[in-house]
């Protein structure tokens, strides 16, 4: 028994180990899939960022490109009084881009330039001009020719721009430039051939006077302005102050579609605060924030979530688990079961094959002469044979019972017809115990049942040969066999005097009493009762165990037929 401990506690180790050892991988891979699918995820997102970011550059440097080159095209007011009177030819309902929005125009004399005056006029003066140097320098570094050649300064593709997609973004960075130049000098050559002709609401240029020069978008401390030297060669600076509230809110309303969360982030110094994600027309960073969450959904369900992948994982993983588990246990318990069948069968069958030996050896050695012992012994083996026998009747009924075999022969047949037949066995099982079986008359005895007859017989043979070895030691010697109608089905009852069933659940199972039990208690090896509740359910009917105040009482319910 030691030993058979030990062995399923180690089979239960060992299962436990490798099934640790399964789950550890299955957490291994899970998290490794899960970190996957977290950097696939960003990586998609990332993509879909900046392409979005690439698309509302070109869409913006496309509209606001074209804007600038015909606002250079505009002379800027001399004074107040000319701008007002302009201020009545600008649109005031216009859609968002269709012209930008001026505040008001500004001019610095050459002469702010030529006397060092040092005074706040002149240094604001000269941080304008200085300025407007450096933003026209970063737009020309960002030309085509310059760039692919490898003339850009690193300090103009700075930013968030990975190192493996600068050459890409600077690429694109000089694209956006070459199309704002072009802009430029194609609304100069029109200009040209339309005579000077200036645009409509904003003043003309004088006929075959001098072609104006582009303005340049830049920052003053916190003011957006367009400037532009009147003509080459002099240090004179004129253009325009505008409204970047407005002209911020109309940008967001073009890429709405692309960005909705997107930002501009004003450059005010270009060395040091440049980036591919700037543009080329206007002096600011576009920042995009997160994009649409339609957009998000479509690019995550292009690819099943690697959840559902996990959760069947899981659920093999488990279900493998438990099933492994109840094999493991069942193979255990089948063992168990085996070894108490060979050991309950070899204890149960020992005692009557020695008392057979034993008197047989005597008996046939003449060492018996007197004849009433000789038929003392003649009783006494018969009586071991019938015990075998029973053994015997029991077990293949069991092994029947657990191949499914169905009850084969069955008949209707009236009770008392059936207890005709079979009360001389059950006498002789009472008499071998030293009990008396009494069957109480009644006319519950006149109902008609149908059953296989030799199931019905087998039942109340081990309910009788049961109370004969419990009640052995009780001190009415009676085992009373009972009949009575309980609605639709008739009970048949056993019930001794004896100490009643000390274990009801127990006396249910198979191979039940252990050995020692078996020694202690009563021969028998736990399968009488077992098999009658099964031949009882096999037959369409129950096996009720119960204890009364004078001792067990075993009641067989079967249905009637009327």
């Amino acid at each position: 028994m030691i030993r058979s401990k030990w062995k399923r506690f180690g089979l239960w180790c060992l299962f436990g180990v490798l099934w640790s050892s399964v789950f550890a991988a299955a957490t291994l891979i899970s998290r490794s899939l899960i970190e996957l699918e977290q950097a696939e995820r960003e990586a998609r997102h990332a993509a879909a960022v900046e392409e979005n970011l690439r698309l509302a550059l070109w869409r913006l440097d496309s509209i606001l490109s074209p804007l600038l080159a015909v606002q250079s095209l505009q002379a800027v007011p001399e004074d107040e009084t000319e701008w007002k009177s302009l201020q009545q030819g600008i649109k005031t309902n216009s859609s968002p881009l269709d012209e930008l929005p001026l505040a008001k125009p500004f001019c610095i004399s050459a002469d702010m330039f030529s006397v060092k005056l040092h005074t706040d006029e002149y240094r604001q003066a000269q941080d304008t001009l200085n300025r407007l140097r450096e933003y026209s320098r970063f737009r020309s570094l960002a030309l085509p020719e310059l760039a692919i050649s490898g003339s850009v300064d690193s300090q103009f593709v700075n930013g968030p721009t990975s190192q493996l997609n600068r050459s890409r973004a600077a690429s694109e960075l000089s694209q956006r430039a070459q199309n704002f130049e072009r802009a430029s000098v194609n609304a100069l050559s029109n200009n040209s051939i339309n005579g000077g002709m200036g645009g409509p609401g904003m003043g003309n240029l004088p006929v075959g006077g001098v072609q104006p020069q582009p303005f340049t978008a830049f920052w003053d401390n916190d003011k957006l302005r367009l400037a532009r030297h009147p003509m080459m060669g002099t240090s004179a600076i004129e253009g325009w102050e505008l409204d970047w509230s407005k002209l911020q809110s109309e940008m967001k309303q073009q890429i709405s579609d692309l960005l909705p969360n997107a930002e501009f982030k004003p450059v005010t110094n270009v060395a040091t605060q440049s980036s591919p994600d700037m543009l080329v027309s206007i002096p600011c960073l576009l920042v995009p924030g997160s994009i649409a969450g339609d957009f998000q959904d479509t690019v995550s369900e292009k690819i099943l979530p690697v959840q559902y992948v996990l959760l069947a994982l899981w659920l093999g993983v488990l279900t493998a688990a438990g099933a492994t588990g109840f094999l493991l246990g069942g193979a255990l318990r089948l063992s168990d079961r085996r070894a108490a069948f060979v050991a309950a069968v070899t204890h149960e069958l020992r005692t009557p094959l020695t008392t057979l030996q034993l008197y047989s050896e005597m008996l046939g050695s003449g060492m018996i002469q007197s004849e009433e012992t000789k038929q003392s012994y003649l009783v006494t083996l018969q009586s071991e044979v019938q015990r075998i026998v029973h053994l015997v009747e029991n077990v293949f009924a069991y092994a029947r019972l657990e191949k499914g075999r169905k009850p084969r022969n069955l008949e209707r047949i009236a009770l008392n017809a059936f207890m005709n037949r079979s009360i001389v066995r059950l006498q002789q099982l009472a008499e071998r115990a030293n009990m008396e079986l009494v069957v109480e008359p009644n006319e519950a005895w006149d109902i008609e049942v149908n059953v296989d007859a030799s199931m019905l017989e087998q039942i109340l043979v081990n309910l009788v040969d049961n109370a004969g070895k419990y009640a052995k030691d009780a001190t009415d010697r009676r085992i009373f066999l009972k009949s009575e109608e309980q609605g639709d089905s008739v009970a048949i009852s056993v019930e001794d005097r004896g100490s009643g069933f000390a274990k009801l659940k127990s006396k249910q199972n198979p191979f039940s009493k252990s050995v020692q039990q078996a020694a202690e208690s009563a021969p028998g090896i736990g399968l009488g009762l077992a098999i009658s509740q099964r031949f009882a359910k096999e037959l369409g009917g129950r096996l009720v165990l119960s204890n009364t105040a004078q001792g067990a009482r075993a009641c067989l319910l079967l249905p009637k037929q009327s």
